[in-house]
């Protein structure tokens, strides 16, 4: 491609976006500043998600937006509640008219032991981190539809991967990975793209851990910069990429993905498997007849494959073959969405 990725007439909104230094303003303020018209959503949370901050406005990167010749408006609502996030939304379309972006970061993360954090913490980070972008999505979804070139960002963290004393937090944005997959493939007829960032960088969460000299401070908010531009070029019109979840941090973006290894397989079984995913697709598509009739060969598949000399597995099978089922030179991707595509899903 060639000229400059511009956003002139597109409508956003960006959640979280609030906060200074913070990763969702660097957002807002980057689509602003390529033509975009931005919603600026924050409750105004302190850094551990309680309470309220003066350095967590909607209203001062919205104020910083407009003073840099951008139209923006600010949006206090909560994500984690359904009326929140459709009042969101609503102020969206009573200010510019139409919605085509919607960039899911607001988050919360309270660290701790797995069994110390309050049942009030842990409902918390479900609530901001999970529920945030499935209400918000929800309540967009109808406009997202509308747009040319419907366009979601979601935001998960690499502690979905696993991190000591962020387990809730992490399952929650392991979580955000998850939706942005089933979302990507049920929004794939329709045009729209849906997409996830992990972001490496310094943010007002990352911040609480630390104290606000003015060096951190600004590393916090060179880094969240650094971000910016891989989420404006997944909300773009020229993205055609979904489903999809980058690594994003210190000038570096890497794609990263679900693979599974070639493992312990007999081809005999081959028939049976085809036959359940079939049967499921089909199910998913609303094929009901050409879905029974799928499953119901599976059974059958079962009894060619055991007549054939198929083995049945046993715990012993499965332990003598283990470090091949782990062996990752035998690993290959798995695209659901792509399979869901091929499959038919969502005719």
């Amino acid at each position: 491609m060639s000229g400059t990725l511009r956003f002139d007439g597109s409508v956003a909104i960006v959640t979280g976006a609030g906060g200074y230094p913070g990763l969702g303003r660097s957002y807002a303020m980057l689509l602003a500043e390529r033509g975009a018209q931005v919603v600026v959503n924050d409750v105004g949370f302190e850094k551990a998600g309680r309470g309220s901050s003066d350095n967590a406005r909607a209203e001062t990167t919205a104020r910083d937006i407009v003073q840099a010749g951008g139209a923006a408006v600010a949006d206090l609502h909560s994500v984690a509640d359904p009326d929140g996030a459709t009042a969101l939304v609503q102020t969206a379309i009573d200010n510019f008219g139409r919605l085509d972006i919607v960039v899911n970061n607001a988050g919360v993360s309270i660290s701790d032991d797995f069994d110390k954090l309050s049942e009030a913490d842990i409902r918390l980070m479900v609530d901001v981190n999970l529920y945030g972008p499935t209400w918000v999505g929800r309540a967009a979804w109808p406009h997202l539809k509308r747009s040319p070139a419907g366009r979601m960002v979601n935001v998960t963290s690499g502690a979905f991967l696993g991190m000591p004393g962020n387990v809730h937090y992490g399952a929650a944005k392991a979580a955000v990975v998850g939706l942005t997959r089933g979302l990507a493939a049920e929004a794939a007829p329709l045009g729209i793209r849906v997409n996830c960032v992990a972001p490496a960088a310094g943010s007002r969460m990352s911040e609480a851990m630390r104290d606000d000299r003015p060096e951190y401070v600004s590393m916090i908010d060179q880094s969240s910069k650094l971000v910016a531009p891989l989420v404006a070029y997944l909300a773009h019109p020229v993205c055609q990429v979904t489903g999809e979840t980058f690594e994003a941090g210190f000038g570096a973006f890497r794609r990263l993905f679900i693979s599974r290894t070639k493992g312990l397989a007999d081809d005999r079984y081959a028939r049976a498997l085809q036959q359940f995913g079939r049967g499921i697709v089909a199910r998913m598509a609303g094929e009901t007849s050409e879905s029974d009739k799928a499953i119901a060969a599976v059974a059958q598949s079962f009894e060619e494959a055991l007549a054939d000399g198929a083995p049945a597995p046993s715990p012993e099978l499965i332990c003598e073959a283990m470090g091949l089922i782990c062996d990752p030179d035998r690993a290959a991707t798995l695209d659901a969405v792509e399979a869901a595509k091929l499959g038919g899903a969502g005719r």
